[in-house]
């Protein structure tokens, strides 16, 4: 397994220095050499006279040479050709044939797009990209989709050298082999998603000599009609090598996620390491060299652009992967959803990186400090200032009381213990109702407005009667609507507020009704268990942060 995990390791890192001259991550690819081509029309068109396509920028790169709206930058400097896109409006370009043939050819398209990743559809009619002997293809920040081939390699056929790094291949068709890539030449997929391919066999991909190289990727709910819903080798004569590691083949619609026909020829290889495979064969066919679970992957469903499954907590691909492959090229420690690996997605202490194309932001679940938090009465009514306090209750109080005085309540919760440069990727804040005095406020009062404090809303962190009127960092920060579960009130926090959570020391909430009371001189008012209740019931902080450099 060492021996194997070395040869990708030594073999990714030359093929990456001889064809783009740099580590391939998740921002933009550039060849070592040559010209940058810059795509401003998603039409697919040569000739089109509204800037420049895809197409041509692909024929000018073919022909070292400038081509009707495409212009290389700098213009005397063709040879190993980067493809990057400006596109404004939509970014899917449909295409109405298959893209020129790469056969001599160095080109690396990016479709990062300035955050707008572009969309390559096949428009179920078409494959994409072919690529021969002489020639090579290096992909990144793609969607490529709805391909479709009678014959192999439904979006794309190599017979050169292929590249794809954090791209998506989604309901592309070949009716032989390959779905989304055949490959009989040298192919390296890395941070990469499949989802929805199809083909007899091989849904997402086949290979059928030379070399195939899978690093972190995901295939979920790819389809084939006799083996490898995900993954098929095969030989009909040619050596073909292939290895696997930290990736999942899962949720196929086949008789197997992974197919190792080469495995019943002398001539074909297979190394796995570190993998989620739901189901293969028992027999000389077999994918389970290298397979740590066979379990449920668990992912979520499908987010980001380009497109990845996050993994749901308690998958058995988080902290999963093997170390040396997540940390060496062509992976370099990134990951399809942009968070650097490794991180402690199973939050035990130990950083290890992820099985699959993404990597688990690390979950944490504050409960507010008992001391710290409580209601606060209004001193009279329309007076907008505390009068009186109760920080030691195992309940705080939102809604008022028989003089119509308004109850406001503060959360406190200690999130020092955050990454000072914690990138936060969630946060949800829950609070578990206790009891119900009167008539229940959210019928007369609307909802519970959130404000939220970087630190202390007083001159202290513990409760204060000035917390009632005190300024917000972000007042309004959340509404919390009448709808609960269990008893449990919750908000999913926006992504412009996660600024106001503090890395080094406490976040406060104060929380209240849109209207201070209903004028009607009796109590009305919900009761919430507080953080002097019992553990389970106490008010939560639930975030998910990432450490930007683990």
């Amino acid at each position: 397994m060492n021996q194997s995990l070395s040869r990708l390791v030594r073999m990714s890192l030359v093929l990456l220095l001889a064809a783009a001259g740099l580590a391939l991550p998740r921002s933009a690819v550039k060849a070592g050499v040559g010209t940058v081509l810059t795509v401003t029309s998603n039409s697919d068109e040569l000739y089109s006279g509204d800037g420049c396509t895809l197409r041509e920028a692909m024929q000018a790169a073919n022909n070292n040479a400038d081509y009707n709206d495409c212009y290389g930058d700098p213009p005397s400097s063709y040879g190993s050709d980067s493809i990057v896109f400006a596109l404004t409006g939509t970014n899917q370009i449909t295409l109405g044939s298959m893209l020129p043939t790469i056969s001599s050819e160095t080109i690396s398209i990016d479709g990062a797009n300035a955050g707008a990743p572009v969309t390559i559809d096949g428009d179920d009619s078409y494959g994409l990209f072919y690529v021969t002997g002489g020639g090579e293809l290096i992909l990144s920040n793609l969607t490529l989709q709805h391909a479709s081939i009678s014959g192999q390699g439904g979006a794309i056929g190599n017979e050169g050298t292929l590249w794809v790094h954090t791209s998506t291949f989604i309901g592309n068709h070949a009716g032989n082999d390959g779905g989304a890539i055949h490959n009989e030449g040298a192919a390296t997929i890395v941070n990469t998603t499949f989802v929805g391919n199809s083909a007899d066999y091989g849904g997402g991909v086949s290979t059928w000599g030379g070399t195939l190289d899978i690093v972190n990727s995901t295939f979920s709910g790819n389809t084939a009609t006799t083996h490898g819903g995900a993954l098929e080798t095969y030989t009909a004569g040619p050596t073909v090598t292939t290895t696997i590691v930290n990736t999942i083949m899962a949720n196929s619609t086949a008789p197997d996620d992974c197919w190792n026909g080469a495995g019943a020829y002398p001539v074909g290889s297979y190394y796995g390491i570190n993998n989620i495979i739901e189901s293969t064969p028992s027999d000389e066919t077999s994918c389970s060299s290298g397979v740590v679970s066979s379990s449920d992957p668990l992912l979520s469903a499908i987010a980001g652009s380009p497109g990845y499954f996050p993994l749901s907590p308690g998958s058995p691909a988080i902290d999963a992967g093997d170390a040396t492959a997540c940390g060496a090229s062509p992976v370099n420690a990134f990951s399809q959803n942009g968070i650097p690996r490794p991180q402690d997605g199973n939050h035990d202490g130990a950083p290890v990186c992820d099985i699959g194309s993404v990597e688990a932001p690390v979950p944490v679940t504050l409960r507010s400090t008992g001391t710290r938090d409580g209601w606060i009465l209004e001193s009279s009514e329309n007076s907008t200032a505390g009068g009186t306090k109760n920080s030691s209750g195992t309940t705080f109080r939102l809604g008022d009381d028989a003089a119509d005085r308004q109850y406001r309540s503060i959360l406190s919760f200690s999130t020092s213990s955050l990454p000072d440069d914690a990138v936060i990727t969630s946060a949800k804040l829950k609070i578990k109702q206790a009891g119900l005095t009167g008539s229940n406020p959210f019928g007369s009062l609307g909802t519970i407005r959130v404000d939220m404090r970087r630190g202390a809303f007083g001159s202290s962190t513990e409760l204060q009667l000035v917390d009632f009127q005190a300024a917000a960092h972000k007042a309004n920060a959340a509404s919390i609507p009448n709808s609960s579960s269990g008893g449990w009130y919750s908000k999913t926090l926006l992504k412009t507020n996660f600024t106001y959570v503090n890395r080094t020391g406490v976040t406060q909430f104060r929380l209240r009704f849109a209207t201070d009371d209903n004028d009607n001189s009796f109590p009305d008012f919900l009761s919430f268990h507080s953080g002097e209740a019992a553990s389970a019931n106490r008010p939560a902080l639930i975030l998910t942060y990432y450490d930007p450099t683990p």
